[in-house]
């Protein structure tokens, strides 16, 4: 059922471990890396998320940040981590963190491909992030099991409170953790520095640095070389994001042919969306494609002809929406059919051609609903669960299908302002569910 609505305006190989340790402040040796005979290879650059976290303090992030599209919470604490690692500042700036000062030092022919969240845990081969059950972990936070040619897993153990940040750099800061362990898999040891990303204890206070130190980048690049001259950088992008637009990646280094360009992969499986036999234009600083049909918000890197990590380029932002649609997590109150799914399609652009839509499913056959509407995200308990558009703006009911589902069609005024946020949430009355109410996750639409 799609009903009409009027347009909307604007009212298990290495672990981190801890101990009663302190960190040194004289001035140490800045050559106690240590190196595992493991490293990642072109085909195993992807990484993704198993969102399976039980603690809120694991997602309760919900500021968008604009240069990394598409996620929140521990999602985007996790990418962060990766992003650290990278040869350069994170789209140029390295910015996106407000607790470090440049997001993405290693300085070495090594890049990820962030391909997005997933929605099964990936085995042990996956390169997938993801929380672990252990009710009793001793002192053990996660672990990575041992990379190999077939893939990695780093586990987070939920005996812990996991924080995602930013803000949240105290024990047991997800990012900070992460960025530990990633440094596991692309074949680090413990390093005998302290204050080190890898080394092998930390404070209580603060489990490791998000940071990495002069020691990291060594080792890094110990195991990947020292960025070559030639590796090539994405420097940013012009044209169309939109799926069948033209876009331009701008830089520099691309090969005169053969060039690809890696986007990340709607419902991926951990292979990027690759457009191939780009010729490099203007001496090699610009490339030109029609955007496929298949990517989603997340990332974008070139491969230049050949198959090495000197090839790969850093990762940049890309946003193939007009607008986004984000998943601000799951209300927590079930009902006879589980738990409503609330999200949304189309075009946010204001005052444009186009339109979206919301649709709810998973409630009870001709339930009635009621949708609320604000402008901003603050998740507050309700019922044993989760508000999130508090306070609310604004509040509609609505008769739902026989099937328990419903979808509304709308656009946008052409006065709402770049960037501001609605944040919605569907209830129910529902006599099965705790204190005959049910929720469907809260969802953020986010104004091109």
């Amino acid at each position: 059922m799609l009903t009409p609505l009027r347009t909307w305006s604007a009212p298990l190989a290495v672990c981190l471990a801890f101990g009663a340790c302190y960190l040194l402040s004289h001035a140490v040796d800045t050559a106690g890396f240590t190196v595992t005979g493991d490293a990642l290879g072109l085909g195993q650059r992807d990484l993704r998320v198993f969102n399976n976290f039980t603690d809120p303090t694991a997602n309760d992030n919900t500021v968008p940040q604009p240069d990394l599209p598409g996620v929140l919470g521990a999602t985007q604490a996790i990418w962060k981590a990766h992003l650290e690692w990278a040869s350069l500042p994170f789209a140029g700036s390295g910015d996106q963190d407000p607790t470090q000062p440049t997001l993405g030092s290693g300085g070495a022919n090594f890049d990820n491909s962030f391909q997005g969240e997933t929605d099964s845990d990936g085995g042990a081969d996956g390169n997938v992030h993801s929380e672990l059950f252990d009710s009793n972990p001793g002192g053990t936070l996660a672990f990575s099991v041992t990379p190999s040619s077939d893939g990695w897993h780093i586990y987070y153990l939920s005996a812990w409170t996991w924080h995602d940040g930013p803000g949240d750099e105290g024990f047991a800061d997800l990012q900070a953790v992460a960025t530990h362990e990633i440094g596991h898999v692309l074949g680090l040891g413990h390093s005998s520095v302290a204050g080190a990303t890898m080394s092998a204890v930390a404070s209580g206070s603060a489990v490791a640095p998000r940071s990495l130190a002069a020691d990291d980048i060594a080792g890094l690049q110990a195991v990947y070389g020292v960025a070559a001259a030639s590796k090539p950088v994405v420097s940013g992008t012009s044209g169309s994001s939109n799926i069948g637009g033209t876009l331009e990646v701008l830089g520099s280094g691309f090969s005169p042919t053969g060039n690809s360009v890696w986007f990340t992969r709607a419902d991926s499986d951990g292979t990027p969306v690759v457009v191939g036999n780009l010729p490099g234009l203007d001496g090699g600083t610009r490339l030109q494609l029609t955007v496929p049909a298949d990517v989603a918000d997340g990332s974008l890197s070139v491969q230049t002809a050949g198959n090495s990590g000197s090839h790969l380029s850093n990762e940049w932002p890309f946003d193939h929406d007009p607008g986004q649609f984000l998943d601000l997590g799951p209300s927590g109150l079930a009902g006879a059919f589980g738990e409503p799914w609330l999200e949304g399609a189309g075009d946010l652009t204001p005052g444009g051609p186009g339109s979206f839509v919301i649709t709810c499913s998973g409630s009870q056959p001709f339930a009635l609903g009621f949708v609320f509407l604000g402008t901003q995200v603050t998740p507050t308990p309700f019922y044993g669960g989760t508000f999130y558009p508090f306070p609310f703006l604004a509040q509609r009911s609505f008769g739902f299908d026989a099937a328990g589902s419903l979808g509304v069609q709308a656009s946008l005024d052409a006065s709402i302002a770049s960037g501001t946020p609605i944040a919605l949430q569907f209830f129910f009355l529902d006599a099965s569910a705790p204190a005959g109410v049910s929720g469907s996750n809260g969802l953020l639409v986010l104004v091109p």
